[in-house]
């Protein structure tokens, strides 16, 4: 299965990623310095404080790029069984819509672009699921961060009749745990992400993903 991955999601993973090493790089550094003061006042031969230091040091560098490592390891893993972030505010086509009206069935938040091709292969896909779900579950598109005139020729193009709605600075995306267009997110009727599917679906696909919020 093709899958585009989103050019501005890595930008942003390395934000993260730089995010991350700064917010605890100054944490090593205020340990070593307060073990090397420690040190200093216990030991009173030169020599002896600069080997108990050099092995501190080593000691903190091995715990802080562990707590570095597994931190990193978080950052755009499958965002399932948890509570779905809010869409967005604005609407490209049809009616506004939140996580609250969208509880109490299932629902599946597709994210997309128009600039991407897995999107383009999938738009027909999702015009017949909806037409196809009688009632059964809901569909909301969400374009991100794509050009709002592009996207609604894209949606004209697309035939599509559920409501699409517009996520322009891409944190709602980001929110969700987005690495890669298209993705959707497959809520439980309490607006719990239990599927997260990655890549362009069919109509089988996305009604086997459905499944897993019954």
């Amino acid at each position: 299965m093709t899958f585009e991955w989103a050019r501005p999601a890595f930008a942003e993973h390395r934000r993260e990623t730089s995010a991350i090493c700064q917010r605890w790089t100054p944490i090593s550094l205020r340990l070593a310095q307060e073990i090397e003061d420690d040190l200093t006042i216990q030991i009173s031969t030169p020599e002896a404080v600069s080997r108990k230091r050099t092995i501190a040091v080593g000691f903190i560098a091995l715990v802080v790029a562990g707590l570095v490592a597994a931190e990193l390891l978080t950052v755009g893993q499958d965002p399932t069984h948890r509570h779905a972030p809010n869409l967005p505010d604005q609407v490209l086509s049809g009616k506004r819509v939140t996580l609250a009206s969208l509880q109490g069935k299932p629902a599946l938040i597709n994210f997309w672009a128009s600039w991407c091709p897995g999107c383009r292969q999938e738009a027909p896909e999702l015009k017949r699921f909806d037409r196809e779900m009688h009632g059964q579950a809901r569909l909301v598109g969400v374009d991100w961060g794509n050009d709002a005139d592009a996207a609604k020729q894209f949606i004209s193009e697309a035939g599509w009749r559920y409501p699409v709605l517009r996520d322009p600075s891409q944190s709602v995306g980001l929110a969700y745990g987005l690495t890669g267009l298209p993705t959707t997110y497959v809520l439980n009727a309490n607006g719990e992400i239990v599927r997260v599917l990655e890549g362009p679906q069919t109509v089988s696909e996305l009604r086997a993903g459905l499944a897993a919020a019954r």
